[in-house]
């Protein structure tokens, strides 16, 4: 709606424009009245109106000393004279000021209105510009750290900046920073997703999205639903993460909020997932670093792998992530400490058991994979992972051989009717021994596995645009519904949505 401030000195010519006009249905309401100039100054430096209708003929300072006034102050508020006939050379007079227009006494409520529709057209242009160029001095704003009074002055009359709001701001994983596509995608889906339900603005900041939200996000289930609105939103391809600020009443505040936001992001490695960053991590308050003895981590490692006790090794990577917690490490002295340890737990097993050589030498290879973790949570995840994968495969290594061969004959043959039965006949086994050692091997049972080898494949293909049925014919799913229940399962999404997803690349 738009803000009208009527001016008249006589009660009820203020009275009768404000209840018998139906201002609503024109796209207006009236925020206020003045009864002389000097009143309307006042109502106007803090209504900050789009249109004012003022009476040419007040005592004191009249109607056109009144425009003269706020036409020095605003240059973008619209006027409307109201004039009796003898003022009719007067009311000419007023057009010098960029007057819109003016009406006679008494008013014809038909003709205000035909005014008042011009008007609304005329101002829905000047809004969507006003507001362009508004998020053009937010953007500055928040680079400089500074709001001009005029940005402010316009946030109010134009709504950039309602009563109250939340500032959110999203960034991409380090490897999608620089790729000008993703965040184009991001912004498009962003504005689509916000803007078009009036539920807040985007703004672009180069490697950061800013979205001022017009809605109270304070409870951490309240968090926990945006960040999972986001990620079904952006897609779980693009790697993200989020912070957001308390809710704020000015532009200035918009302005620290949005620095506060970009201080958690920095933390967002030390800090969970599935999550909004909202408050930063609690570091110890200490004056120099904690030293670590990092030779004492990898013997203690050592030894839980040597003896097969994951429960030990596990124990392990966690007292050394909260010992590097403790002891300021940066995210890159951590991975490089996470490496180190257990690069140097590997090789000495390699010496006591220089007959798994190979699946050592696979585990050796896989460190290089603690750089691209996220997160500290990610990172000791994946050590876990690594030497859960390591203990397990030098524990079924007898049976490697046998099934390796049994692996890549499932990664050709995915796409047919395999069963674990026929397959034990082929190598050799029995059934539930084959079972048993395969879920010792891989980690996972035998049908589990070969769905996800034929999930894996179904993503490729929906990928590349092929149609959903002919992706379950080629997967080795006869029965497409069954399909769709299996994609779901293994990757949360509909195989339509996920190629859907991936289209808007």
């Amino acid at each position: 709606m738009y803000k009208v401030l009527i001016v008249d000195d006589e009660q009820y010519i203020r009275e009768g424009l404000k209840t018998l006009i139906p201002w609503e249905n024109a796209g207006f309401q009236v925020c206020d009245t003045a009864s002389n100039g000097i009143d309307a100054i006042e109502k106007h430096k803090t209504m900050l109106p789009h249109l004012m209708i003022i009476d040419i003929r007040m005592p004191g300072m009249n109607g056109l000393e009144l425009i003269e006034r706020i036409r020095k102050e605003d240059l973008n508020v619209h006027f409307l004279i109201l004039s009796g006939y003898a003022d009719f050379d007067n009311a000419k007079r007023a057009m010098t000021y960029t007057v819109d227009s003016y009406i006679l006494k008494p008013v014809d409520q038909d003709e205000l209105l035909d005014y008042l529709h011009r008007l609304r057209s005329v101002l829905d242009g000047e809004q969507e510009d006003k507001r362009e160029k508004m998020k053009i001095g937010l953007i500055q704003a928040l680079h400089s750290g500074t709001v001009t009074p005029e940005l402010a002055e316009h946030a109010i009359r134009y709504d950039l900046m309602l009563k109250t709001c939340q500032v959110l701001v999203i960034e991409l994983s380090s490897e999608k920073k620089t790729a000008e596509k993703a965040l184009y995608r991001i912004e498009a889906l962003l504005k689509k997703h916000f803007e078009a339900s009036g539920r807040g603005e985007v703004v672009p900041m180069g490697s950061y999205t800013g979205i001022l939200l017009n809605e109270d996000i304070i409870q951490e289930e309240d968090r926990k639903a945006l960040y999972s609105e986001l990620i079904q939103l952006l897609g779980s391809e693009l790697d993200f993460c989020a912070a957001i600020g308390s809710p704020v009443h000015s532009l200035t505040d918009v302005v620290h909020s949005y620095q506060k936001c970009i201080d958690l992001l920095a933390f967002r490695f030390f800090m969970p997932g599935e999550d909004l960053l909202h408050i930063a991590p609690d570091f110890p308050s200490l004056e120099q670093e904690i030293p670590l003895d990092l030779e004492e981590f990898s013997q203690t490692l050592l030894i839980a792998l040597d003896v097969g006790d994951m429960e030990a090794a596990q124990k392990c990577i966690i007292s050394m992530g909260d010992g590097m917690v403790q002891a300021r490490y940066r995210e890159q002295d951590m991975k490089l400490g996470y490496a180190q340890i257990i690069s140097t737990a590997i090789n000495k097993l390699l010496l006591s058991l220089p007959t798994k050589h190979d699946v050592i030498q696979d585990a050796r290879g896989r460190i290089v994979q603690l750089y691209q973790q996220q997160s500290r949570f990610d990172l000791n995840r994946f050590a876990m992972r690594l030497l859960s994968d390591l203990n397990r495969q030098i524990k079924s290594s007898n049976g490697d051989t046998s099934l390796k061969q049994l692996i890549e004959f499932i990664q050709r043959n995915y796409h047919k009717n395999l069963k674990l039965e026929s397959l034990a006949d082929s190598f050799n086994y029995n059934n539930a021994y084959l079972g048993k050692i395969f879920r010792n091997y891989t980690g996972e049972p035998f049908r589990t596995y070969l769905d996800k080898v034929r999930m894996d494949r179904a993503k490729s293909l929906l990928e590349q645009g092929y149609k959903v049925y002919k992706v379950a014919e080629l997967v080795g799913f006869p029965n497409v519904d069954y399909f769709h229940f299996k994609f779901r399962k293994y990757v949360g999404c509909s195989p339509s949505d996920y190629r859907k997803a991936h289209s808007l690349q």
